[in-house]
C-alpha cells in the first residue's frame, strides 16, 4: 500500500536530519580537539596554523619535503648532536615510530648541525630509524622559530601545527595518544601518570642529562683584572652517575684563562658543580663569550656528550672619573671615609702601645740572671747558659722577636739536639748579656744630680 505524501516527505527529512546529527557526532579522524594535549603535557596551539613547507636533503642522500607526508600525523622534532637532552630524546622517538608501526604517524628529524658527517654518525650510531634532514643553514629552523633545541611540533593530516612540546621528554610513553589520534572509533586512553601532572612534562630524572648555566659577578670589567666565569652544571640522581669535564670555551683574541676551580653541592636533592673559570681580558672592548660547552659522559655507557649554553657578553673599559655615576661617588666616598677611620685608629693603638711603659724588672733580678749565665758558661752547661741569655732577652723593654727566636733553636739544639755550640758565638752571647744588664742598671751619680736638679726647680 503506497505511503501518503506528507508521511514519505517527512520520513525524509527525520532521516536527513539523523545522517546529520551522526556526521556531527562521529569523531574524524585528525580532529586535534578530542584529544587533551595539555594531559600528555603538549602546549596546544590554538586555533592551529598551517606548518610552513620546507623541502631538504636527507641524511639517505635523497632530498624530501615535508608535504611527502600530507594525510598522516607528523612528529617534527628539531636537534643537533652537540646537545646533550637532544641525544637523549631520540631513542624514545625511535621507539615510538617502531611501535606505531604502520599506522598513519611519521616521526621527523631536523638536524640543525652546520656539518652533516656528524650527524650521519649519530644516525649510525643511534640507529634511528626515522628520516633526518640536513638543516645546516638553519633555514627551517628560523622558519619554525627553533632557536633552542630540543624542540618538537605535532602537525595533523591536514598539515596544521596542533601542539608544541619544549624540551627533551621520554615519547615512547605517548603511543596511547598516538592511538587515540590514528583511531578514530577509540576512545582516548587517560594519560600515563608522568603526564597527568600538567604541561611542562619533562623526559624522566634518570635519564635527564646534566643541564648548565652561566653567570659572572659583573658584565663590566677592566683591562688586566682577573674576573670569574661561573658554570653551574645541574642533574638528578648521583655524583657517579656522569663523568664531568670541564667546560670548553672558545676565547676570543685578548682573553685569557687563568686557571680553573670546582666545587659540589646538591641543591633539591639534584647534584650541582661548579665550575669557577679565572679569566683576564688585556684590552678595552666588547667581548662575547659564547658558546661554553658542557661535556660529560654516562658511566653507564655511551660516547661523550657536548651541550652548548650561551655564555655573556662583557664590557671590558677602564674606569674614567667623567663616566662615574652618583652611586659609584657615594662607594667611593663611604670606601675612602672607612679608610680614614682605620688609619686614625691604627695611629691610636701604636700612640698607646708606644707610651705604655716598659715592663721593668729588678736590677738585682738581671745580675742574678747574668750571674748564672756566666757561671753556667764556665763550667760548660750550654743548655743552662742559653736559658738565662733567653730569660734576659724576653725581659727587655724592647724585645728582639728574631734575636729570641735565634736563642731558642739553640737552646732546642744544646738540649735535645746533641749539637754543640760555637765557642765564638757563645761569646757573642755573653757580651749581649753584659751590655743588656749595663744598660738597664741606672748609674747612681747621674741619678743624684736629677734628683738635684728637680729640686732646684
Amino acid at each position: 500500500m503506497p505511503m501518503p505524501a506528507r508521511t514519505s516527505l517527512f520520513m525524509r527529512i527525520a532521516t536527513a536530519s539523523l545522517l546529520l546529527v551522526l556526521l556531527v557526532a562521529l569523531p574524524t579522524s585528525g580532529r586535534a580537539a578530542k584529544v587533551p594535549f595539555k594531559q600528555w603535557g603538549l602546549t596546544p596551539m590554538e586555533p592551529p596554523v598551517p606548518a610552513a613547507a620546507f623541502s631538504l636533503d636527507t641524511v639517505a642522500h635523497g632530498r624530501r619535503a615535508l608535504k611527502d607526508d600530507a594525510g598522516r600525523w607528523v612528529v617534527l622534532t628539531f636537534f643537533a648532536t652537540w646537545c646533550g637532552p637532544c641525544m637523549m630524546e631520540l631513542p624514545s622517538l625511535a621507539l615510538l615510530q617502531e611501535q606505531l608501526g604502520d599506522r598513519p604517524v611519521q616521526v621527523l628529524g631536523v638536524a640543525i648541525d652546520q656539518d652533516a658527517a656528524p650527524v650521519r654518525a649519530l644516525v649510525a650510531q643511534k640507529h634511528l630509524n626515522f628520516p633526518i634532514f640536513l638543516d645546516t643553514e638553519n633555514q627551517v629552523a628560523a622558519r619554525y622559530q627553533a632557536s633552542s633545541v630540543p624542540v618538537s611540533y605535532l602537525i595533523n593530516p591536514q598539515g596544521q601545527l596542533v601542539a608544541i612540546s619544549r624540551g627533551a621528554r621520554d615519547w615512547s610513553k605517548l603511543r596511547p595518544l598516538f592511538d587515540a589520534l590514528v583511531d578514530p572509533n577509540a576512545a582516548p586512553n587517560a594519560p600515563a601518570a608522568d603526564y597527568a601532572a600538567g604541561d611542562n612534562v619533562e623526559i624522566p630524572p634518570i635519564l635527564r642529562p646534566p643541564s648548565a648555566t652561566v653567570s659572572t659577578a659583573d658584565l663590566t670589567v677592566a683591562p688586566d683584572q682577573p674576573f670569574s666565569l661561573d658554570v653551574k652544571i645541574r642533574w638528578s640522581g648521583t655524583l657517579d652517575e656522569y663523568l664531568l669535564k670541564p667546560p670548553g670555551l672558545a676565547l676570543p683574541d685578548g682573553v685569557h684563562e687563568l686557571g680553573t676551580a670546582a666545587t659540589t653541592s646538591t641543591v633539591d636533592g639534584d647534584q650541582v658543580v661548579t665550575y669557577s673559570l679565572k679569566l683576564q681580558i688585556d684590552r678595552e672592548g666588547r667581548f662575547v663569550l659564547d658558546p661554553v660547552e658542557v661535556r660529560y659522559t654516562a658511566l653507564v655507557g655511551g660516547a661523550e656528550q657536548t651541550t652548548r649554553v650561551p655564555g655573556p657578553t662583557l664590557d671590558v673599559a677602564y674606569v674614567r672619573w667623567a663616566s662615574l655615576r652618583p652611586w659609584h661617588w657615594g662607594g667611593l666616598t663611604a670606601a675612602l671615609v672607612a679608610l680614614s677611620a682605620m688609619a686614625i685608629a691604627w695611629r691610636h693603638q701604636r700612640n698607646r702601645r708606644q707610651a705604655k711603659p716598659p715592663q721593668t724588672v729588678p736590677n738585682q733580678e738581671r745580675e742574678r740572671l747574668l750571674t748564672q749565665a756566666q757561671l753556667a758558661r764556665q763550667s760548660g752547661d750550654h743548655a743552662s747558659f742559653l736559658c738565662c741569655a733567653l730569660a734576659l732577652e724576653q725581659r727587655c723593654a724592647q724585645v728582639d722577636a728574631e734575636r729570641v727566636t735565634h736563642l731558642q733553636a739553640l737552646l732546642e739544639n744544646a738540649r735535645y739536639g746533641g749539637g754543640s755550640i760555637p765557642s765564638i758565638e757563645l761569646d757573642d752571647i755573653a757580651r749581649r748579656l753584659t751590655l743588656l744588664v749595663a744598660e738597664t742598671t741606672p748609674n747612681q751619680a747621674s741619678t743624684e744630680r736629677q734628683s738635684i736638679r728637680f729640686a732646684k726647680s
